[in-house]
Protein backbone atom coordinates (compact mmCIF):
# COMPACT_ATOMS: atom_id res chain seq x y z
CA UNK A 1 0.00 0.00 0.00
CA UNK A 2 1.40 3.54 -0.84
CA UNK A 3 1.38 5.90 2.29
CA UNK A 4 -0.80 8.64 1.61
CA UNK A 5 -1.73 11.46 3.55
CA UNK A 6 -4.73 14.01 4.12
CA UNK A 7 -4.43 17.44 4.38
CA UNK A 8 -7.55 19.78 5.37
CA UNK A 9 -7.71 22.64 4.38
CA UNK A 10 -6.38 24.41 0.51
CA UNK A 11 -5.15 28.23 2.31
CA UNK A 12 -1.43 28.99 2.40
CA UNK A 13 -0.40 26.98 5.24
CA UNK A 14 -2.18 23.30 3.78
CA UNK A 15 -0.49 23.80 -0.27
CA UNK A 16 2.74 24.17 1.66
CA UNK A 17 2.29 21.01 3.83
CA UNK A 18 0.63 19.50 0.37
CA UNK A 19 3.62 20.36 -1.59
CA UNK A 20 5.83 18.93 1.13
CA UNK A 21 4.71 15.85 0.99
CA UNK A 22 3.91 15.50 -2.25
CA UNK A 23 7.81 16.53 -2.61
CA UNK A 24 8.82 13.66 -0.43
CA UNK A 25 7.01 10.88 -2.74
CA UNK A 26 4.29 10.30 -0.63
CA UNK A 27 0.59 10.58 -2.21
CA UNK A 28 -1.02 13.45 -0.87
CA UNK A 29 -5.49 14.32 -0.85
CA UNK A 30 -5.84 18.08 -0.15
CA UNK A 31 -9.33 19.01 1.08
CA UNK A 32 -10.85 22.36 0.53
CA UNK A 33 -14.33 23.25 1.27
CA UNK A 34 -14.52 26.92 -1.04
CA UNK A 35 -14.71 26.02 -5.14
CA UNK A 36 -10.42 27.30 -4.68
CA UNK A 37 -7.96 26.71 -3.34
CA UNK A 38 -5.30 29.68 -1.78
CA UNK A 39 -7.10 30.48 1.75
CA UNK A 40 -7.79 34.41 2.77
CA UNK A 41 -4.44 35.53 2.89
CA UNK A 42 -4.63 36.06 -1.39
CA UNK A 43 -7.33 38.35 -0.16
CA UNK A 44 -4.81 41.00 1.54
CA UNK A 45 -2.58 43.53 -0.45
CA UNK A 46 0.10 42.79 1.38
CA UNK A 47 1.49 40.59 4.22
CA UNK A 48 3.52 41.16 7.62
CA UNK A 49 6.44 41.53 7.93
CA UNK A 50 7.65 41.45 4.84
CA UNK A 51 5.01 43.81 3.24
CA UNK A 52 5.12 41.15 0.40
CA UNK A 53 2.22 40.46 -2.35
CA UNK A 54 0.23 37.74 -1.64
CA UNK A 55 -0.99 36.97 -4.58
CA UNK A 56 3.06 37.03 -5.67
CA UNK A 57 3.41 33.99 -2.82
CA UNK A 58 0.15 32.19 -3.24
CA UNK A 59 -0.50 31.77 -6.86
CA UNK A 60 2.81 29.98 -7.55
CA UNK A 61 1.81 27.55 -5.02
CA UNK A 62 -1.82 27.23 -6.58
CA UNK A 63 -0.58 26.53 -9.70
CA UNK A 64 2.22 23.56 -8.55
CA UNK A 65 -0.65 21.83 -6.27
CA UNK A 66 -3.15 21.63 -9.34
CA UNK A 67 -0.05 19.98 -11.27
CA UNK A 68 1.53 18.13 -8.72
CA UNK A 69 1.44 14.48 -10.40
CA UNK A 70 0.97 13.24 -6.46
CA UNK A 71 -1.46 15.68 -5.34
CA UNK A 72 -5.33 15.14 -5.64
CA UNK A 73 -6.88 17.83 -5.23
CA UNK A 74 -10.23 17.88 -3.76
CA UNK A 75 -11.89 21.89 -3.67
CA UNK A 76 -15.22 22.16 -3.08
CA UNK A 77 -15.66 19.32 -0.16
CA UNK A 78 -15.59 18.55 3.12
CA UNK A 79 -14.00 15.78 5.74
CA UNK A 80 -17.45 14.75 7.53
CA UNK A 81 -15.96 12.02 9.81
CA UNK A 82 -12.46 10.40 10.94
CA UNK A 83 -12.51 6.94 12.25
CA UNK A 84 -9.31 4.55 12.21
CA UNK A 85 -6.11 4.45 14.20
CA UNK A 86 -2.44 6.14 13.42
CA UNK A 87 -1.66 4.35 10.02
CA UNK A 88 -5.04 3.13 9.29
CA UNK A 89 -7.31 6.22 9.30
CA UNK A 90 -10.60 5.77 7.33
CA UNK A 91 -12.47 9.62 5.83
CA UNK A 92 -15.86 10.60 5.16
CA UNK A 93 -15.26 13.36 2.76
CA UNK A 94 -18.46 14.83 1.49
CA UNK A 95 -18.19 16.39 -2.28
CA UNK A 96 -20.56 19.52 -2.73
CA UNK A 97 -22.04 19.60 -6.12
CA UNK A 98 -21.02 22.12 -8.44
CA UNK A 99 -23.89 21.71 -11.29
CA UNK A 100 -21.09 22.14 -13.75
CA UNK A 101 -18.92 19.20 -15.46
CA UNK A 102 -15.85 19.87 -14.51
CA UNK A 103 -14.48 17.74 -17.40
CA UNK A 104 -16.14 19.84 -19.99
CA UNK A 105 -15.83 23.33 -18.22
CA UNK A 106 -13.02 25.39 -19.42
CA UNK A 107 -13.12 27.88 -17.62
CA UNK A 108 -14.28 30.10 -20.48
CA UNK A 109 -16.95 32.25 -18.92
CA UNK A 110 -19.97 32.06 -21.06
CA UNK A 111 -22.19 31.07 -18.39
CA UNK A 112 -21.38 34.19 -15.86
CA UNK A 113 -21.84 36.13 -19.09
CA UNK A 114 -26.04 34.66 -19.15
CA UNK A 115 -26.44 33.90 -15.98
CA UNK A 116 -29.25 36.36 -15.01
CA UNK A 117 -28.63 36.57 -10.70
CA UNK A 118 -26.29 38.24 -9.06
CA UNK A 119 -25.08 37.75 -5.39
CA UNK A 120 -22.85 39.34 -2.94
CA UNK A 121 -19.35 38.18 -4.20
CA UNK A 122 -17.41 36.68 -0.72
CA UNK A 123 -13.97 37.44 -2.59
CA UNK A 124 -14.49 40.47 -2.51
CA UNK A 125 -15.99 40.67 0.94
CA UNK A 126 -19.88 41.63 0.18
CA UNK A 127 -18.45 44.66 -1.55
CA UNK A 128 -19.42 43.81 -4.92
CA UNK A 129 -21.41 41.07 -6.85
CA UNK A 130 -20.97 38.08 -8.69
CA UNK A 131 -23.12 35.79 -11.00
CA UNK A 132 -24.46 32.40 -9.36
CA UNK A 133 -22.05 30.98 -11.80
CA UNK A 134 -18.84 31.82 -11.07
CA UNK A 135 -14.96 31.03 -9.92
CA UNK A 136 -14.32 33.13 -7.00
CA UNK A 137 -11.45 35.26 -9.10
CA UNK A 138 -9.89 34.31 -12.19
CA UNK A 139 -6.52 32.76 -10.54
CA UNK A 140 -8.15 30.17 -9.25
CA UNK A 141 -7.05 26.28 -9.08
CA UNK A 142 -9.15 24.71 -10.01
CA UNK A 143 -10.45 27.48 -12.97
CA UNK A 144 -14.03 25.80 -13.01
CA UNK A 145 -17.00 27.25 -12.71
CA UNK A 146 -19.53 26.54 -9.79
CA UNK A 147 -23.41 27.28 -9.93
CA UNK A 148 -24.36 28.73 -6.22
CA UNK A 149 -28.35 27.22 -5.68
CA UNK A 150 -28.11 28.73 -2.80
CA UNK A 151 -30.28 26.29 -0.94
CA UNK A 152 -29.82 27.75 2.26
CA UNK A 153 -31.32 30.69 1.07
CA UNK A 154 -33.74 31.90 4.36
CA UNK A 155 -36.89 31.23 3.02
CA UNK A 156 -36.13 27.74 1.22
CA UNK A 157 -37.83 28.50 -1.93
CA UNK A 158 -41.15 28.81 -0.18
CA UNK A 159 -42.85 29.70 -3.49
CA UNK A 160 -41.48 26.89 -5.42
CA UNK A 161 -42.53 24.45 -2.80
CA UNK A 162 -46.01 25.87 -2.46
CA UNK A 163 -46.48 25.67 -6.04
CA UNK A 164 -48.56 22.45 -7.00
CA UNK A 165 -46.44 21.69 -9.90
CA UNK A 166 -42.95 23.31 -9.09
CA UNK A 167 -42.43 26.02 -11.32
CA UNK A 168 -38.98 27.50 -10.93
CA UNK A 169 -39.85 30.63 -9.41
CA UNK A 170 -36.82 32.44 -8.28
CA UNK A 171 -35.50 31.23 -11.53
CA UNK A 172 -37.65 33.13 -13.82
CA UNK A 173 -37.95 35.90 -11.58
CA UNK A 174 -34.68 36.41 -11.81
CA UNK A 175 -34.93 36.12 -15.54
CA UNK A 176 -37.37 38.63 -15.60
CA UNK A 177 -35.54 40.94 -13.40
CA UNK A 178 -32.49 40.64 -16.00
CA UNK A 179 -34.73 41.99 -18.82
CA UNK A 180 -35.08 37.94 -20.51
CA UNK A 181 -38.65 37.57 -20.53
CA UNK A 182 -38.15 35.01 -23.13
CA UNK A 183 -35.90 33.11 -21.31
CA UNK A 184 -38.60 33.60 -18.16
CA UNK A 185 -41.02 31.66 -20.83
CA UNK A 186 -39.11 29.07 -22.23
CA UNK A 187 -38.44 28.28 -17.90
CA UNK A 188 -41.92 28.45 -16.50
CA UNK A 189 -43.12 26.18 -19.80
CA UNK A 190 -40.46 23.74 -18.60
CA UNK A 191 -43.22 22.81 -16.35
CA UNK A 192 -46.23 24.62 -17.43
CA UNK A 193 -47.58 24.36 -20.54
CA UNK A 194 -50.23 27.07 -20.01
CA UNK A 195 -48.46 30.20 -18.87
CA UNK A 196 -50.59 32.77 -20.43
CA UNK A 197 -53.98 30.72 -19.06
CA UNK A 198 -51.75 30.49 -15.38
CA UNK A 199 -50.83 34.13 -15.32
CA UNK A 200 -54.17 35.69 -15.51
CA UNK A 201 -56.88 32.93 -13.58
CA UNK A 202 -53.71 30.84 -11.04
CA UNK A 203 -54.69 31.96 -7.16
CA UNK A 204 -51.13 32.38 -6.70
CA UNK A 205 -50.32 29.52 -3.87
CA UNK A 206 -46.83 30.75 -4.14
CA UNK A 207 -47.70 34.37 -3.36
CA UNK A 208 -49.02 33.30 -0.13
CA UNK A 209 -45.98 31.06 0.70
CA UNK A 210 -43.31 33.89 -0.25
CA UNK A 211 -41.29 35.10 2.98
CA UNK A 212 -41.29 38.39 1.44
CA UNK A 213 -44.81 38.53 2.73
CA UNK A 214 -43.53 38.74 6.12
CA UNK A 215 -41.69 42.15 5.64
CA UNK A 216 -44.06 43.50 3.35
CA UNK A 217 -45.94 42.29 0.34
CA UNK A 218 -45.10 39.16 -1.38
CA UNK A 219 -43.74 39.40 -4.43
CA UNK A 220 -46.47 39.64 -7.48
CA UNK A 221 -45.13 36.16 -9.04
CA UNK A 222 -48.75 35.15 -11.16
CA UNK A 223 -48.87 39.06 -12.69
CA UNK A 224 -45.05 38.18 -13.20
CA UNK A 225 -45.60 35.02 -14.82
CA UNK A 226 -48.71 36.82 -17.08
CA UNK A 227 -46.14 39.52 -18.09
CA UNK A 228 -43.21 37.17 -19.31
CA UNK A 229 -46.35 35.32 -21.45
CA UNK A 230 -47.40 38.47 -22.27
CA UNK A 231 -43.70 39.38 -24.34
CA UNK A 232 -43.83 36.37 -26.15
CA UNK A 233 -46.02 35.50 -29.42
CA UNK A 234 -46.52 31.88 -29.26
CA UNK A 235 -47.39 31.76 -32.57
CA UNK A 236 -43.66 32.54 -33.62
CA UNK A 237 -42.46 30.43 -31.06
CA UNK A 238 -40.39 27.42 -32.35
CA UNK A 239 -41.50 23.60 -31.93
CA UNK A 240 -38.57 21.14 -30.76
CA UNK A 241 -37.34 19.02 -32.35
CA UNK A 242 -39.53 15.36 -31.43
CA UNK A 243 -38.55 11.86 -32.13
CA UNK A 244 -41.97 10.09 -32.64
CA UNK A 245 -42.48 6.42 -31.50
CA UNK A 246 -45.39 4.64 -32.25
CA UNK A 247 -47.19 4.28 -29.30
CA UNK A 248 -50.25 6.15 -28.92
CA UNK A 249 -52.38 7.77 -25.93
CA UNK A 250 -55.64 8.85 -26.13
CA UNK A 251 -56.90 11.78 -23.62
CA UNK A 252 -60.76 11.97 -22.21
CA UNK A 253 -60.86 16.18 -21.96
CA UNK A 254 -59.31 18.75 -22.74
CA UNK A 255 -59.03 20.82 -19.80
CA UNK A 256 -55.33 21.85 -18.18
CA UNK A 257 -55.18 17.99 -17.21
CA UNK A 258 -55.69 17.14 -20.29
CA UNK A 259 -53.82 19.56 -22.17
CA UNK A 260 -50.95 19.07 -19.86
CA UNK A 261 -50.58 15.46 -20.51
CA UNK A 262 -51.13 16.04 -24.37
CA UNK A 263 -47.79 18.83 -24.31
CA UNK A 264 -45.99 16.28 -22.33
CA UNK A 265 -46.39 13.12 -23.90
CA UNK A 266 -46.22 15.14 -27.36
CA UNK A 267 -42.79 15.83 -26.54
CA UNK A 268 -41.50 12.59 -25.45
CA UNK A 269 -42.96 11.27 -29.06
CA UNK A 270 -46.31 10.03 -28.21
CA UNK A 271 -48.79 10.04 -30.48
CA UNK A 272 -51.62 11.70 -28.82
CA UNK A 273 -55.08 12.44 -29.58
CA UNK A 274 -57.82 14.41 -27.30
CA UNK A 275 -61.45 13.37 -27.18
CA UNK A 276 -63.27 16.40 -26.32
CA UNK A 277 -66.98 16.72 -25.23
CA UNK A 278 -67.44 20.59 -26.31
CA UNK A 279 -67.59 22.09 -29.44
CA UNK A 280 -64.39 23.62 -28.73
CA UNK A 281 -61.08 22.71 -26.81
CA UNK A 282 -60.05 23.98 -23.48
CA UNK A 283 -62.37 22.33 -20.58
CA UNK A 284 -64.03 24.41 -17.95
CA UNK A 285 -61.05 27.00 -19.34
CA UNK A 286 -63.11 27.31 -22.47
CA UNK A 287 -66.67 26.89 -20.76
CA UNK A 288 -66.54 27.71 -16.95
CA UNK A 289 -63.89 31.26 -17.21
CA UNK A 290 -65.25 34.01 -17.84
CA UNK A 291 -63.95 36.15 -20.99
CA UNK A 292 -62.68 39.32 -18.54
CA UNK A 293 -60.93 36.88 -16.46
CA UNK A 294 -59.25 34.70 -19.39
CA UNK A 295 -59.61 36.16 -23.07
CA UNK A 296 -60.45 32.85 -25.06
CA UNK A 297 -58.44 34.06 -27.60
CA UNK A 298 -54.96 34.03 -25.41
CA UNK A 299 -56.13 30.44 -24.99
CA UNK A 300 -56.72 29.44 -28.18
CA UNK A 301 -53.19 30.31 -29.03
CA UNK A 302 -51.82 27.96 -25.91
CA UNK A 303 -53.88 25.18 -27.21
CA UNK A 304 -52.73 25.66 -31.01
CA UNK A 305 -48.97 25.75 -30.05
CA UNK A 306 -49.85 22.51 -28.36
CA UNK A 307 -51.69 21.16 -31.26
CA UNK A 308 -48.53 21.96 -33.43
CA UNK A 309 -46.47 19.13 -31.46
CA UNK A 310 -48.73 16.47 -32.86
CA UNK A 311 -51.69 16.58 -30.92
CA UNK A 312 -54.93 15.84 -32.24
CA UNK A 313 -58.08 17.33 -31.06
CA UNK A 314 -61.36 15.60 -31.38
CA UNK A 315 -64.23 18.36 -30.22
CA UNK A 316 -67.75 17.26 -29.98
CA UNK A 317 -66.77 13.83 -29.04
CA UNK A 318 -68.39 12.32 -25.72
CA UNK A 319 -66.93 8.87 -24.49
CA UNK A 320 -69.58 6.75 -23.48
CA UNK A 321 -71.57 8.40 -26.57
CA UNK A 322 -69.90 8.40 -29.62
CA UNK A 323 -67.14 5.88 -28.35
CA UNK A 324 -66.93 3.96 -25.44
CA UNK A 325 -64.13 3.29 -22.84
CA UNK A 326 -63.35 0.05 -24.42
CA UNK A 327 -62.51 0.91 -28.18
CA UNK A 328 -60.49 3.17 -26.73
CA UNK A 329 -58.29 0.58 -24.99
CA UNK A 330 -58.38 -1.63 -28.65
CA UNK A 331 -57.14 1.73 -30.44
CA UNK A 332 -54.86 3.10 -28.29
CA UNK A 333 -51.86 2.09 -25.37
CA UNK A 334 -52.60 3.66 -22.80
CA UNK A 335 -55.49 6.22 -21.97
CA UNK A 336 -55.44 9.07 -19.65
CA UNK A 337 -59.17 10.18 -18.02
CA UNK A 338 -58.99 13.98 -17.51
CA UNK A 339 -62.74 14.34 -17.68
CA UNK A 340 -63.02 16.66 -15.32
CA UNK A 341 -65.71 17.77 -12.60
CA UNK A 342 -68.19 19.08 -15.33
CA UNK A 343 -71.25 18.59 -13.14
CA UNK A 344 -73.15 21.08 -11.05
CA UNK A 345 -74.22 19.91 -7.60
CA UNK A 346 -78.12 20.35 -7.19
CA UNK A 347 -79.88 22.83 -5.02
CA UNK A 348 -82.29 20.40 -3.05
CA UNK A 349 -85.25 23.15 -2.03
CA UNK A 350 -88.63 23.12 -3.21
CA UNK A 351 -89.30 25.30 -6.44
CA UNK A 352 -85.49 24.41 -7.70
CA UNK A 353 -86.81 23.32 -11.08
CA UNK A 354 -88.90 26.58 -11.59
CA UNK A 355 -87.77 28.39 -14.46
CA UNK A 356 -85.28 30.96 -13.94
CA UNK A 357 -82.90 28.86 -11.88
CA UNK A 358 -80.19 28.21 -13.59
CA UNK A 359 -76.90 26.17 -12.09
CA UNK A 360 -73.45 28.61 -12.36
CA UNK A 361 -72.06 26.09 -14.71
CA UNK A 362 -74.57 26.20 -17.13
CA UNK A 363 -74.96 29.75 -16.67
CA UNK A 364 -70.93 30.39 -17.70
CA UNK A 365 -71.07 27.93 -20.13
CA UNK A 366 -74.23 29.42 -22.25
CA UNK A 367 -72.42 32.32 -21.61
CA UNK A 368 -69.06 31.50 -22.79
CA UNK A 369 -70.17 29.97 -26.04
CA UNK A 370 -71.90 33.27 -27.17
CA UNK A 371 -75.92 32.18 -26.19
CA UNK A 372 -77.65 34.79 -25.56
CA UNK A 373 -79.17 34.60 -21.75
CA UNK A 374 -81.24 37.09 -20.09
CA UNK A 375 -80.60 37.71 -16.38
CA UNK A 376 -83.74 40.39 -15.86
CA UNK A 377 -83.19 43.01 -13.50
CA UNK A 378 -82.50 41.05 -10.04
CA UNK A 379 -80.04 38.03 -9.36
CA UNK A 380 -79.15 35.97 -6.64
CA UNK A 381 -76.23 33.98 -6.54
CA UNK A 382 -75.77 31.05 -4.28
CA UNK A 383 -72.37 29.90 -3.13
CA UNK A 384 -69.15 31.45 -1.58
CA UNK A 385 -66.76 29.63 -3.80
CA UNK A 386 -64.68 31.18 -7.12
CA UNK A 387 -67.44 29.68 -9.24
CA UNK A 388 -70.56 31.83 -7.17
CA UNK A 389 -68.35 35.08 -7.75
CA UNK A 390 -67.64 34.53 -11.10
CA UNK A 391 -71.20 33.70 -12.02
CA UNK A 392 -72.26 37.04 -10.01
CA UNK A 393 -69.86 39.04 -12.34
CA UNK A 394 -70.94 38.00 -15.32
CA UNK A 395 -74.43 38.33 -14.28
CA UNK A 396 -73.37 42.10 -13.16
CA UNK A 397 -72.15 42.63 -16.84
CA UNK A 398 -74.94 41.36 -18.78
CA UNK A 399 -77.18 44.38 -17.32
CA UNK A 400 -78.77 43.43 -13.70
CA UNK A 401 -79.24 46.06 -11.81
CA UNK A 402 -78.97 44.36 -8.50
CA UNK A 403 -77.01 41.09 -7.69
CA UNK A 404 -76.96 39.61 -4.49
CA UNK A 405 -74.61 36.52 -3.48
CA UNK A 406 -76.22 34.52 -0.87
CA UNK A 407 -73.54 32.17 1.28
CA UNK A 408 -74.70 30.60 4.39
CA UNK A 409 -71.08 30.97 6.30
CA UNK A 410 -69.41 34.03 7.23
CA UNK A 411 -66.39 35.67 5.23
CA UNK A 412 -63.61 34.03 7.21
CA UNK A 413 -65.40 30.51 6.01
CA UNK A 414 -65.61 32.16 2.07
CA UNK A 415 -63.61 29.38 -0.04
CA UNK A 416 -63.65 32.13 -2.66
CA UNK A 417 -60.16 33.79 -3.89
CA UNK A 418 -60.18 37.17 -1.26
CA UNK A 419 -59.34 39.45 -4.24
CA UNK A 420 -61.91 37.91 -6.37
CA UNK A 421 -64.87 38.93 -3.60
CA UNK A 422 -63.13 42.18 -3.27
CA UNK A 423 -63.48 42.91 -6.61
CA UNK A 424 -66.67 41.43 -6.68
CA UNK A 425 -67.98 44.09 -3.75
CA UNK A 426 -66.25 46.59 -5.72
CA UNK A 427 -68.49 46.57 -8.91
CA UNK A 428 -71.57 46.86 -6.31
CA UNK A 429 -72.23 43.00 -5.99
CA UNK A 430 -73.97 42.57 -2.47
CA UNK A 431 -72.61 39.71 -0.40
CA UNK A 432 -74.98 38.46 2.20
CA UNK A 433 -73.57 35.79 4.97
CA UNK A 434 -75.07 33.68 7.42
CA UNK A 435 -78.02 33.10 4.80
CA UNK A 436 -78.91 30.16 3.05
CA UNK A 437 -82.57 29.32 0.42
CA UNK A 438 -85.07 27.46 1.73
CA UNK A 439 -87.35 27.50 -1.43
CA UNK A 440 -88.23 29.43 -4.90
CA UNK A 441 -91.13 31.33 -4.85
CA UNK A 442 -92.65 31.77 -8.78
CA UNK A 443 -95.40 34.13 -10.23
CA UNK A 444 -97.26 33.35 -13.51
CA UNK A 445 -94.68 30.24 -14.18
CA UNK A 446 -91.65 32.29 -13.06
CA UNK A 447 -89.10 32.73 -10.23
CA UNK A 448 -90.15 35.76 -8.52
CA UNK A 449 -88.67 35.21 -4.73
CA UNK A 450 -86.49 33.32 -3.14
CA UNK A 451 -87.46 32.65 0.55
CA UNK A 452 -84.19 32.19 3.29
CA UNK A 453 -83.20 31.17 6.54
CA UNK A 454 -80.19 33.15 8.92
CA UNK A 455 -77.47 30.87 9.75
CA UNK A 456 -75.77 30.96 12.77
CA UNK A 457 -72.08 29.23 13.09
CA UNK A 458 -71.65 25.61 14.97
CA UNK A 459 -68.62 23.51 15.56
CA UNK A 460 -66.43 22.47 12.41
CA UNK A 461 -67.43 20.23 10.05
CA UNK A 462 -65.83 17.50 7.73
CA UNK A 463 -64.59 20.12 5.46
CA UNK A 464 -62.97 22.12 8.67
CA UNK A 465 -65.46 25.00 8.79
CA UNK A 466 -67.60 25.85 11.13
CA UNK A 467 -71.20 24.08 10.48
CA UNK A 468 -74.04 26.39 9.64
CA UNK A 469 -77.02 25.91 11.35
CA UNK A 470 -80.80 27.57 10.23
CA UNK A 471 -81.86 30.22 13.36
CA UNK A 472 -85.90 29.35 13.86
CA UNK A 473 -88.00 31.87 12.68
CA UNK A 474 -85.61 34.02 11.15
CA UNK A 475 -87.06 33.57 7.42
CA UNK A 476 -86.89 36.67 4.85
CA UNK A 477 -87.80 36.91 1.24
CA UNK A 478 -85.92 38.35 -1.54
CA UNK A 479 -87.12 39.49 -4.92
CA UNK A 480 -85.39 37.86 -7.49
CA UNK A 481 -86.04 37.46 -11.33
CA UNK A 482 -83.11 34.73 -11.85
CA UNK A 483 -81.26 32.39 -9.58
CA UNK A 484 -78.32 30.96 -9.51
CA UNK A 485 -77.09 27.91 -7.56
CA UNK A 486 -73.30 27.58 -7.46
CA UNK A 487 -73.06 24.76 -3.99
CA UNK A 488 -70.22 22.71 -6.02
CA UNK A 489 -69.20 20.64 -8.68
CA UNK A 490 -68.57 16.55 -9.09
CA UNK A 491 -67.27 14.59 -12.51
CA UNK A 492 -69.82 12.75 -13.95
CA UNK A 493 -68.30 9.01 -14.86
CA UNK A 494 -71.31 7.11 -16.55
CA UNK A 495 -68.67 6.91 -19.30
CA UNK A 496 -66.35 4.78 -16.85
CA UNK A 497 -69.12 2.37 -15.11
CA UNK A 498 -68.30 -0.45 -18.00
CA UNK A 499 -64.97 -1.75 -17.64
CA UNK A 500 -64.98 -1.62 -13.57
CA UNK A 501 -62.89 1.91 -12.77
CA UNK A 502 -62.65 2.02 -9.34
CA UNK A 503 -64.52 4.86 -8.00
CA UNK A 504 -64.10 6.58 -4.20
CA UNK A 505 -66.72 7.19 -1.79
CA UNK A 506 -66.67 11.44 -3.15
CA UNK A 507 -67.40 9.81 -6.77
CA UNK A 508 -63.76 10.26 -7.64
CA UNK A 509 -61.69 7.91 -9.94
CA UNK A 510 -58.99 6.25 -7.27
CA UNK A 511 -55.62 6.56 -9.05
CA UNK A 512 -52.26 6.38 -7.32
CA UNK A 513 -50.88 9.50 -6.48
CA UNK A 514 -47.39 9.07 -7.36
CA UNK A 515 -48.20 7.36 -10.95
CA UNK A 516 -51.99 8.25 -11.59
CA UNK A 517 -52.83 4.68 -12.43
CA UNK A 518 -55.69 3.35 -11.87
CA UNK A 519 -57.33 -0.19 -11.29
CA UNK A 520 -57.14 -1.59 -14.44
CA UNK A 521 -53.98 -1.74 -16.64
CA UNK A 522 -53.14 1.26 -19.10
CA UNK A 523 -55.77 3.55 -17.51
CA UNK A 524 -54.91 6.89 -15.90
CA UNK A 525 -56.08 9.39 -14.86
CA UNK A 526 -55.81 12.87 -13.09
CA UNK A 527 -56.96 16.67 -12.22
CA UNK A 528 -60.46 17.56 -10.90
CA UNK A 529 -61.80 14.11 -12.19
CA UNK A 530 -59.14 12.17 -9.08
CA UNK A 531 -58.94 15.48 -6.90
CA UNK A 532 -62.48 16.53 -7.32
CA UNK A 533 -62.95 20.57 -8.25
CA UNK A 534 -59.68 22.24 -7.55
CA UNK A 535 -57.68 24.97 -9.14
CA UNK A 536 -56.30 25.14 -12.51
CA UNK A 537 -52.40 24.81 -11.11
CA UNK A 538 -53.31 21.58 -9.20
CA UNK A 539 -55.22 20.16 -11.89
Amino acid sequence: MTPSALVIGGGIAGMQAALDIANAGFKVILVEKSPTIGGHMLQFSEVFPTLDCPQCIGTPKMVEVGSHPNIELMAYSEVESVTGRVGDFKVRIKKKPRYVDINKCTGCGECANVCPVSLPSEWDIGMSTRKAAYIPFPQAVPAKYTIDKREERPCKAACKTACPIGTNVPGYLALIAAGKPQEAYDLIRRTNPLPAVCGRVCYHPCEDACNRGQVDDPLAIAALKRFAADQVDIDKLETPQITRNDQKVAIIGSGPAGLTAANDLALLGYGVTIFEAHPEPGGMLRVGIPEYRLPKEMLAREIAYIQRLGVEIKTGTRIGEQLSLEELRDKYQAIFIAAGAQDSLELDVPGKDTPGVISALSFLHDVNMGKKVAVGARVAVIGGGNTAIDAARVAQRLGAASVTVVYRRSRPEMPANSAEVEAAEAEGIEIMFLAAPTRIIAKDGRTSQMECIMMELGEPDASGRRQPIPIEGSEFTIDVDTVIPALGQAPNLAFAKGPGLEVTERGTIAADATSLATNIESIFAGGDAVSGPDMVITA
